[in-house]
């Protein structure tokens, strides 16, 4: 019987753990980080402001939790993606489009991970970049690997990965902001697109 309240109550912190920080993300992406305090967060979810301080010391902190949370979930969406496609250019192109998916699907959380204020702080920016160095050449991996197999430019290889991947980024801030103004085109059919004439431009470089 003990056992079990313990695991009730360990399933409730979790609930609540998680309550806070899907709270958090909505609150930084519409009024921006800095101007979001614990006790607004505290407010909008109906607890008492104490109670924040149970999960998390500092908004910093609060911030590092859904940055850990979207990268360890972005992660294992790529990796399903990946391991479902077949050959390395197959590869690239599922994770590009699930990367960009899933920002369609988690505006928030994307917005404040990677679209965030360069003003949250060097410690909070610092702490971002330790988490998402290895994310970043998570998604680098498929274009290189990609780029190997068929036989592209190796001297420019780790820069067209990178552009790539800038490419997709501002891509996927474009489409979440876009609030339908895409002249009745679906962001699903301009990301289809987008993809297709990037990878167009790299392949045509090579022949």
């Amino acid at each position: 019987m003990r056992q079990k309240s313990f695991s009730r109550a360990a399933e409730r912190r979790a609930e609540r753990k998680q309550q806070i920080v899907e709270t958090a993300s909505q609150l930084f992406s519409e009024r921006g980080y800095e101007n979001v305090t614990l006790r607004a967060i505290a407010e909008k979810l109906g607890y008492a402001h104490a109670a924040l301080y149970r999960y998390f010391p500092d908004k910093g902190a609060l911030l590092g939790e859904i940055c850990k949370v979207t990268f360890a979930q972005l992660t294992a969406e790529l990796d399903i993606q990946q391991s479902e496609a077949k050959s390395p250019e197959a590869q690239l192109l599922a994770v590009s489009l699930g990367f960009v998916r899933f920002g369609l699907a988690h505006p928030h959380h994307y917005q404040v991970v990677f679209s965030g204020s360069l003003s949250r702080g060097g410690g909070i920016n610092e702490h971002i970049e330790t988490i998402g160095k290895p994310l970043f050449q998570r998604l680098m991996q498929p274009f290189l690997a990609c780029s190997e197999a068929l036989g592209m430019n190796a001297d420019t290889r780790t820069l067209d990965a990178t552009t790539w991947w800038v490419s997709l980024f501002g891509t996927t801030h474009v489409l979440i902001s876009s609030c339908g103004v895409l002249g009745g085109a679906s962001s699903n059919d301009v990301l289809q697109r987008h993809v297709e004439i990037m990878w167009r431009g790299f392949r045509a470089r090579e022949s």
